[in-house]
C-alpha cells in the first residue's frame, strides 16, 4: 500500500494499481530521444504485474498497532515483505519467462539498491529472522534469475533480447517507470529526479527532471512518451486521516472508502 495526504485525508493506492500506472509509462514509452521497449508485450506485462505479489495484503490491508495507521509498502516486516515478491515472481514466470526475469530481478534489487541504480534505497532488516529471510530471499531469486535466462535464450520469440545489454536495459526500464508510478502515487505532482534512465540499447542513459504546473500537471525533461502531453490514471481510496482502533476498524473504513480516479498529466517543456 502506498500512503499519502491529500487534501486533508489518506489517499491510499495499492501496490498492483501502482503498478498499473507503470505499465501505462511502459506501453507509451518512446519518441525520437527514446527507444520503445523491447520485447515490447513481455515488457508492459512485466511493468504492469512487478507488483503483483502484494494483491492479497493490499485486499486484506493490515495495520500498525503501535501507531493505529496502516501499513505502507516500507513498514511491513522482512519475512512477509520477501514472501509477498516470491509469490508475485513465480506468478509473473508462469505468465511469461521474459516478464517473470524482469520481476524477479526487480523483486530482488529492492535489497541490494536497485542494483546500484538507487543507492538512497536502503533496506536494513531489524532482526536475525529477517536478515536471513532477505538473505534467503536473493540466494533463491539470483538462482531463479540463472534458470530463467537459460529458458528463454531457447525461446525463438526471445532471441535478440536475451543479451546482457538488451536484459540490463530492461531492467533499468522497469525500475523508471516503477520510480516514476511511486513518486507520482506517494508525493503526487511534485519536483523530483529520476537517474540511470535508458534512451536505447546501446548503452545510451539519462536523467529525468519533473516540474510540477499544477496539481495533477507536471512538466518532464527530457520528455520519454510517444505524444506531449498524455493523462495516465491511477486508482486510489479516499479514508479519513485518523486513529484505526483496531484492523477490523480499518478494515471497514477500507472497503466503504470512495475511489478515486487520479489523472496525471504529462507534458514536454
Amino acid at each position: 500500500m502506498i500512503i499519502q495526504k491529500y487534501r486533508g485525508q489518506l489517499l491510499l493506492v495499492t501496490q498492483p494499481d501502482h503498478g498499473d500506472l507503470a505499465g501505462q509509462f511502459a506501453a507509451h514509452w518512446g519518441n525520437s530521444q527514446f527507444q520503445q521497449p523491447e520485447p515490447y508485450e513481455d515488457m508492459v506485462v512485466a511493468a504492469t504485474g512487478h507488483d503483483n505479489g502484494w494483491w492479497e495484503q493490499d485486499n486484506r490491508p493490515t495495520i500498525d498497532s503501535a501507531k493505529q495507521s496502516p501499513y505502507d509498502f516500507r513498514g511491513l516486516p522482512y519475512t512477509e515483505h520477501t514472501s509477498l515478491y516470491r509469490r508475485g515472481i513465480n506468478r509473473a514466470i508462469d505468465d511469461s519467462p521474459y516478464a517473470g526475469l524482469m520481476v524477479c530481478m526487480h523483486g530482488t534489487g529492492l535489497y541490494k539498491q536497485r542494483y546500484g541504480t538507487d543507492p538512497s534505497l536502503v533496506r536494513q532488516p531489524n532482526n536475525a529472522e529477517d536478515a536471513a529471510a532477505v538473505q534467503k530471499f536473493i540466494q533463491d531469486q539470483e538462482a531463479t534469475q540463472v534458470r530463467i535466462r537459460r529458458q528463454f535464450s531457447q525461446l525463438s520469440q526471445y532471441q535478440g533480447f536475451a543479451s546482457d545489454a538488451y536484459i540490463w536495459t530492461n531492467y533499468k526500464l522497469l525500475q523508471v517507470w516503477d520510480r516514476l508510478s511511486l513518486m507520482l502515487c506517494w508525493h503526487g505532482a511534485s519536483a523530483f529526479s529520476l537517474s540511470f534512465v535508458p534512451t536505447s540499447y546501446s548503452d545510451s542513459e539519462t536523467s529525468l527532471a519533473t516540474k510540477p504546473v499544477s496539481e495533477h500537471g507536471l512538466v518532464v525533461s527530457p520528455y520519454p512518451f510517444e505524444e506531449s502531453p498524455m493523462d495516465f490514471h491511477v486508482l486510489g481510496r479516499l479514508l479519513p486521516d485518523r486513529p484505526y482502533e483496531g484492523a477490523q476498524a480499518f478494515k471497514d473504513a477500507y472497503y466503504r472508502a470512495p475511489r478515486i480516479d487520479l489523472a496525471f498529466i504529462l507534458r514536454r517543456a
